[in-house]
Order: structure tokens, then C-alpha cells, then sequence
């Protein structure tokens, strides 16, 4: 049986960033939708067999497969610029599509499926965080029972006696730990 050193230092999570996540899960459905939207309008005039090709540089790809495949039906002297306007190829659409999906740096498979979970977890840093997080949540459970046995308390008086390290929820009508003071601890 191996004991954990004192000064051994764990990460905690002490909160998510839900800021950070719905930002990225905005960009997730931008960059899912607008792949949608490239390989439907796309595939009207090439087929799409491998739709990895989408994600990086596939305007180039686009011009090499549209050429390859309609070059034997116009004349030798009609340049690809022109075979694109006579089948009426929006390349405007095509290059905005292609520079949104390009500037949203998700990884994505062929089936537009992340390649890896992200963690939005927040951590705490060192193993004073870890005890200054502990003893905050204990005195905040401790006010709870202290509330639900019939003793009032002033949230904004406790928030000002502890140099707001914890602070009243109003969402939960409890007090928490002040995770801004768990991070940027310059007490003591």
C-alpha cells in the first residue's frame, strides 16, 4: 500500500466554465452546418465519396474535381473560369463556406463527429487552493445547517466578514465559495 506525500499536490474541481462550453458547443454546430451546407450544395455538381476532404483547403479540391469531371463536355478552348459560370457554380458560396469551416479549429471525423471530448472542468492549481476550496465549502455547508436550524442570516454581512472569499447564490439561495478568491488568493 503506497501513502500519498503530504505535499503531494491533486487537482480539484471546483467549478465548470460554462462560457467556454457554450462558446465551443456554438462552434461545433456553426462548423457541423456549414460542412452540411458545403457537401449538399457541392455534391450537386461532383460526388463527394470522402467528405474528410471538406475540412482543409477544398475550394482547390472542388476546382480540380469539377474540371476533371466536365472537362470532355466543353470545348478545349473554355477555361475552367468559364465552365464554372456556364453551369452556374456559386464559388462566393463555396470560398465562405470553406474559409468558416477552416477557421473553426474543431477536429472533426467524416461524420463530423468530434475527435476528442474537451474538459471545461476549472481545477484548482496548488494544494494551498486545494485547502483554502475545502475549508470554504465546509463553512458554507456549515451556514446552510445553520440556516435550515432556524438561525437567519445576513448573506451580505457574512460576503463582507470574509473579504467576500464566499459569496451568496442567489440560484441555489445558498452561500458558496468565491471561486475568483480561491484563484487569486492573496490573503495570509
Amino acid at each position: 500500500m503506497t501513502k500519498k506525500k503530504k505535499d503531494e499536490f491533486t487537482p480539484i474541481i471546483i467549478s465548470r466554465d460554462t462560457a467556454r462550453e457554450d462558446a465551443y458547443k456554438r462552434d461545433l454546430d456553426a462548423k457541423r452546418r456549414d460542412l452540411t451546407a458545403l457537401d449538399e450544395y457541392c455534391s450537386t455538381f461532383v460526388s463527394i465519396e470522402d467528405k474528410t476532404i471538406l475540412f482543409k483547403d477544398f475550394k482547390e479540391t472542388f476546382l480540380k474535381m469539377f474540371y476533371d469531371k466536365y472537362a470532355s463536355q466543353f470545348p478545349s478552348i473554355v477555361t475552367l473560369q468559364k465552365m464554372i459560370e456556364f453551369s452556374s457554380v456559386d464559388m462566393d458560396k463555396i470560398e465562405t463556406l470553406c474559409k468558416n469551416i477552416e477557421s473553426i479549429k474543431i477536429d472533426l471525423d467524416e461524420n463530423f463527429q468530434q475527435l476528442s471530448e474537451v474538459d471545461f472542468n476549472i481545477y484548482t492549481k496548488t494544494q494551498k487552493e486545494n485547502l483554502l476550496y475545502a475549508t470554504m465549502k465546509r463553512l458554507c455547508q456549515d451556514l446552510d445547517t445553520l440556516q435550515n436550524n432556524g438561525v437567519r442570516l445576513h448573506p451580505m454581512s457574512i460576503q463582507n466578514g470574509t473579504m467576500n472569499t464566499i459569496k451568496y447564490d442567489w440560484r441555489s439561495q445558498s452561500m458558496q465559495p468565491n471561486l475568483s478568491a480561491v484563484h487569486n488568493n492573496t490573503r495570509g
